[in-house]
């Protein structure tokens, strides 16, 4: 198995990297993964690796700094592979020492030896996701209007053509269309759907996401599909209320206020509603 040195930087065009932080929704490489960088984007490199290229964001890698060899690394002089262990040996006893006095032995060696994963809510994995269909996009059109196509399996317009992409957004119908054409003729060549369903949240950048991918004789990523639900009411959402009263009418959210624990939303109509009286139906916010 092969080991690196490595730093942590943003990497250079031409520079290898290594996977270390994958994205829990990441799908296209894991971590332990080596890929070639091949371009730049904002906050992200775009990385040929074996069999399959994608977009990486600058947390998820390293940079490599010269591949080293375990055969010439063992064979380090005896006495000083001797005192490395001792000295490795006594910090370790000594940490386990101050943590067992501190909290007992038993749960100083399960703190020690546990790792336990950062949790994520619904909402913080869902804003993941979201970004991560921005990035997409982007790095998708980028490869469309380009001579350089990935080893991946797309359709004979993805691999063969030179494209770039339309998108309408319909709303009321909560659907997103992704109408690809040939950059040389301008015609018409693939056209992709997303729609939401009834019980979902619309967020157009998904949408695009989606749309675009099955234009392009893509697989959709399944964190596409079953995204989880907004759960923090934001300045730009689209909202629905729940008052039947109200008739199921929509609303958008212009400004929200919290004073000693108690959060009002106030409405692009007027007024102000509080967060049991609203469903979140439109997170998209694409002014941001």
């Amino acid at each position: 198995m092969k080991q690196f040195r490595t730093v942590k930087r943003r990497a250079k065009v031409g520079e290898r990297i290594l996977i270390t932080n994958k994205s829990e929704w990441e799908h296209r490489y894991k971590n332990g993964n080596v890929g070639e960088v091949l371009g730049l984007g904002v906050e992200s490199v775009f990385v040929q690796f074996e069999g399959v290229n994608a977009g990486v964001a600058d947390c998820e890698y390293e940079v490599i700094i010269e591949e080293v060899n375990p055969k010439e690394e063992n064979e380090m002089n005896i006495e000083k592979r001797f005192e490395l262990a001792v000295n490795n040996v006594r910090e370790a006893v000594e940490e386990l020492r101050l943590a067992a006095l501190a909290k007992g032995y038993e749960d100083a060696r399960r703190d020690l030896t546990a790792v336990t994963p950062p949790f994520k809510t619904p909402q913080q994995q869902r804003d993941e996701i979201i970004e991560q269909a921005k990035r997409d996009v982007a790095e998708l059109e980028s490869i469309m209007d380009s001579s350089f196509r990935p080893p991946i399996n797309g359709n004979n317009t993805f691999m063969e053509m030179r494209t770039f992409v339309k998108f309408f957004v319909n709303k009321e119908k909560r659907a997103v269309t992704a109408l690809v054409y040939c950059c040389e003729y301008g015609y018409l060549v693939e056209k992709g759907i997303a729609k939401c369903a009834p019980t979902d949240c619309f967020n157009v950048h998904i949408g695009k996401a989606i749309a675009l991918r099955r234009a392009l004789g893509l697989d959709v990523p399944s964190e596409y599909l079953n995204v989880p639900q907004p759960t923090e009411v934001r300045v730009g959402d689209v909202i629905i209320y729940k008052d039947p009263i109200m008739e199921s009418a929509t609303d958008t959210v212009v400004s929200v206020e919290s004073k000693k624990g108690v959060v009002r939303y106030y409405m692009k109509s007027g007024g102000f509603e509080w967060r049991d009286e609203i469903e979140i139906i439109d997170d998209s916010r694409e002014k941001e």
